[in-house]
């Protein structure tokens, strides 16, 4: 069986208190695949967040109008952006590795994101972070795909136009969407 995940999608707008939703999507999931259920949430200053109890772990992005949260009983990593105007051949050029900034050449705007969202989701799987090697490793392998980046499996998920959505797992995950129902921003 593969590796359970839940992303669970909300508008930014009911998302009143971020841990108290946190752990109750945690809660939930253990619940369903007999795991330790959360009760508390550490926020280590420099590291990040994690449930107190071991079992479940999780990720958090949000964009535009949207608030993510992946779960699941490893480490993963989610990212969220939606598409908007930037200077991305100048960002790219910075923070992308050189073989990232040829794929994207021909791939505009939605390759950009795809890039972008495949880099922060490792890097929060990893629990890393943006720091000045973002452009030391690519997402991109030889063969111009986009679906593993060292020891994390890389899944983009389709969501809504004009968003890029990714997911990264130590291996091939079982992905459920737990969210609102999409519309036009």
């Amino acid at each position: 069986m593969s590796m359970p995940v839940r992303i669970v999608i909300r508008r930014r707008e009911q998302v009143e208190n971020a841990d108290e939703t946190i752990l109750l999507q945690g809660r939930r999931f253990a619940g369903q695949y007999g795991l330790n259920a959360p009760r508390r949430i550490l926020h280590p200053f420099g590291a990040k967040p994690r449930f107190a109890e071991p079992g479940v772990f999780f990720s958090l992005s949000h964009s535009g109008n949207y608030w993510v949260c992946a779960l699941a009983n490893a480490e993963l990593g989610v990212d969220i952006q939606r598409f908007q105007p930037c200077r991305g051949d100048l960002i790219a050029g910075r923070f992308f590795h050189p073989d990232e900034v040829s794929w994207i050449k021909d791939r505009g705007e939605e390759g950009f994101f795809a890039v972008w969202t495949a880099k922060e989701s490792y890097v929060k799987f990893t629990g890393e972070g943006i720091t000045d090697d973002f452009a030391a490793f690519s997402v991109v392998n030889d063969e111009g795909k986009i679906d593993t980046c060292g020891h994390g499996v890389l899944r983009h998920i389709p969501f809504a136009e004009n968003y890029s959505l990714c997911l990264c797992t130590p291996e091939k995950a079982e992905v459920e969407i737990v969210g609102p129902e999409l519309s036009e921003e």
